[in-house]
């Protein structure tokens, strides 16, 4: 198993508890196919006319920014449910929502970064304002203990990923870890 959606889905088949349950199997299936589309979008998003996979394109395409519009509303319109910032009505954080938060980072930096010149800031969660769903959500995870100390750098982690344009990329022959994640130091 080395996909992160299957990790998270065993995790949570076989040793949730009542902060990391998704609720029966019916909702566990829903929440995941939408977190699913929301990651297929931004990566493709991401990829633009290049296609690359797991690549940053030199442009996103209309039909690409459209289906990435969408998986962005979807997550809006599930994180409406007015009773806390998570995907799950309450204040506890769900396996769903660290399934799609180093994704969303990413897609956030891209987005922000690299293509911010192309009116593109307005899928970025950090430049939604918190008044969104979305731009709540995404400060509350930051906010997070569990989600800081696996945060990069930010300033490196941009100028890894505009050199090398892609998502999955660990620079750590031009940055050790402890420069890109300082707060591990000890």
């Amino acid at each position: 198993m080395v996909e992160s959606l299957d990790i998270v889905k065993y995790v949570a088949d076989n040793y949730s508890n009542t902060t990391t349950t998704i609720l029966n199997n019916s909702d566990s299936m829903k929440l995941m196919t939408m977190c699913n589309s929301f990651i297929n979008a931004g990566l493709s998003y991401c990829a633009g006319n290049d296609n690359r996979s797991w690549g940053i394109g030199s442009k996103s395409t209309p039909s690409q920014r459209a289906a990435y519009t969408i998986a962005l509303d979807t997550l809006e319109k599930q994180l409406s449910h007015g009773q806390g910032p998570y995907l799950l009505p309450g204040n506890d954080i769900s396996v769903a929502d660290i399934a799609i938060f180093p994704f969303a980072q990413r897609y956030d930096l891209v987005a922000r970064a690299i293509y911010g010149g192309r009116d593109d800031t307005d899928l970025a969660f950090s430049t939604t304002t918190t008044t969104t769903n979305c731009g709540a959500w995404y400060q509350a995870m930051k906010e997070r203990p569990s989600c800081r100390i696996t945060m990069p750098d930010e300033k490196l982690f941009i100028k890894a990923l505009q050199k090398e344009m892609s998502l999955d990329f660990f620079d750590y022959s031009t940055y050790n870890m402890l420069q890109l994640h300082p707060h591990l130091d000890v």
